[in-house]
């Protein structure tokens, strides 16, 4: 069931975010009292908690209500996801991941993109650079790609210094 309508009121609040929050919060309430079940409502405004207020309950509770809205909505997921991140909740941020992956609309590169920064934030670098390899196939912009070339040599680079201590560890050993 999609639940996206026409609600002008929602596009004033896309207009004047991020440089008029006053304004994008106006328009935001002004857009729940037109529709209070536009996915797209409660995702900006769960945006605006999450990166200007830094509410990440609030934020957590926008897109919670616009899941339950509409949970086949692609746009939800990697706002709910950066979070999860926000909060270090890794383990919610994975089951989401795995979640969000079942689901047709939700552009898997930028899951696998994700799941790579998950990989990255649990110390599991080798998963990491595979993520990310694999976020490269669902991409043919050069900007994008250039991004995830950047990460891939960012994760080669915390592999060589993990593998340097394990070598000082062995040698410290003997």
């Amino acid at each position: 069931m999609e639940r996206i309508t026409y609600n002008p009121h929602l596009y004033k609040a896309f207009d004047a975010y991020p440089y008029e929050i006053s304004e994008t919060m106006e328009a935001l309430q002004f857009a729940m009292s037109y529709d209070d079940l536009n996915v797209q409502v409660w995702c900006m405004l769960g945006r605006v908690h999450m990166e200007q207020f830094q509410d990440y309950e609030a934020a957590k509770s926008c897109f919670e209500q616009a899941m339950s809205i509409d949970i086949e909505w692609p746009g939800i997921y990697p706002l709910f996801i950066t979070v999860l991140f926000r909060t270090q909740d890794f383990d919610a941020a994975e089951k989401l991941i795995c979640f969000a992956d079942s689901i047709q609309k939700v552009h898997k590169g930028v899951l696998a993109f994700y799941e790579g920064r998950l990989r990255e934030y649990k110390g599991q670098y080798k998963e990491a650079m595979r993520s990310y390899k694999r976020a490269g196939k669902y991409y043919t912009d050069k900007n994008t790609l250039t991004e995830l070339e950047d990460e891939i040599q960012k994760v080669k680079k915390r592999i060589g210094k993990q593998e340097g201590k394990k070598k000082k560890k062995a040698k410290a050993k003997k």
